[in-house]
């Protein structure tokens, strides 16, 4: 955890805004629903990109 933190700190000071995994993050209703899912996840890329 401290890794990331100390990444995502080195990140915000060389391009002003948050890292694109913290800033796409949502919650994910069903997942939260579900007892067998975790409640976050990251979103899908801006564009509609596909995942291949």
């Amino acid at each position: 955890m401290a890794d990331a933190r100390t990444r995502h700190h080195a990140w915000v000071r060389e391009h002003g805004v948050d890292m694109p995994e913290v800033a796409e993050w949502t919650w994910d209703a069903r997942a939260r629903a579900d007892p067998s899912g975790g409640g976050a996840r990251l979103a899908e890329p801006r564009g509609g990109a596909q995942r291949g």
